[in-house]
């Protein structure tokens, strides 16, 4: 076989999955998955981008490489049948990254790629679908709005609204849109100590908390949500935090001897 064929047909699809899993599971070196690809005709280069990309899909993490749309379908059939639903879970969400920054680029809709997103969303159960999961992915969207758009949309926000929001066909859940745009606005940082955690693709992990619980019927409105670091949050929810004054943009409690004035202004 040729060693400069480029066209990646199906037939090499189970070999190209193969060498990623083995390179995924440090079984492999790079370039000992990349030469054993070269072997069946791959040209390296492809062959190293979709390494790179298969790996990034095994853990969740954004890939600049395009594979076509034959390629994408198998390989995530395949991570569902060899891997289950939290491989699953992990390669949609590099996916749906990937099309965020492909599209973000040349402002061109991928709408079969979208259309395999919620194909395969729907082997998932609703219950494991994971909230941070679901807000790591519209933090890419909420960051294209800008924030202009970003204050407009919850100034305009009401508790009789839908508790979902359909983006690029794809369904989420209101609540985590408004979380990923309160972290956003707050700039990824607690409100309670200001601290960011950075993560390894370059963003901050924060986490949304209820002032008023949503098990006794508290709203998912901006006054009624904080962005907290996990410590926080935990501290924040088990706690006892004692209100000693609270309004539509500012909530000052107590809370473990410490005092803590929050603003809750969208601008």
């Amino acid at each position: 076989m040729s060693q400069n064929r480029k066209k990646v047909t199906k037939d090499l699809f189970p070999f190209i999955l193969e060498e990623a899993i083995e390179f995924h599971l440090k079984r492999r070196v790079r370039k000992t998955a990349v030469e054993n690809l070269v072997k069946l005709g791959m040209n390296e280069t492809t062959a190293s981008r979709y390494i790179s990309s298969l790996s990034n899909m095994l853990i969740g993490k954004c890939y600049e490489s395009t594979m076509s749309i034959s390629a994408t379908e198998y390989f995530l059939d395949r991570i569902f049948i060899d891997f289950g639903e939290d491989k699953l879970s992990w390669a949609l969400y590099a996916l749906q990254q990937h099309l965020v920054y492909y599209e973000s680029l040349r402002d061109f809709k991928r709408k079969g790629f979208w259309k395999l997103v919620r194909k395969y969303k729907t082997r998932i159960k609703e219950q494991e679908i994971d909230n941070d999961l679901e807000q790591a992915i519209l933090d890419n969207f909420v960051a294209e709005d800008g924030r202009q758009r970003v204050i407009q949309e919850l100034k305009e926000l009401k508790v009789s609204d839908p508790v979902s929001v359909t983006i690029n066909a794809t369904t989420y859940k209101r609540d985590n849109k408004t979380i990923s745009q309160l972290k956003y606005l707050r700039g990824y940082r607690c409100q309670m100590c200001k601290i960011q955690i950075p993560k390894a693709d370059g963003g901050f992990y924060i986490e949304g908390a209820h002032i008023d619980p949503k098990k006794n019927r508290g709203n998912e409105l901006p006054n009624n949500i904080l962005i907290l670091c996990p410590n926080h949050h935990k501290e924040f929810d088990y706690g006892k935090p004692e209100i000693i004054s609270r309004d539509d943009e500012h909530f000052k409690f107590k809370l473990n001897g410490e005092v803590y004035d929050i603003s809750l202004k969208l601008e």
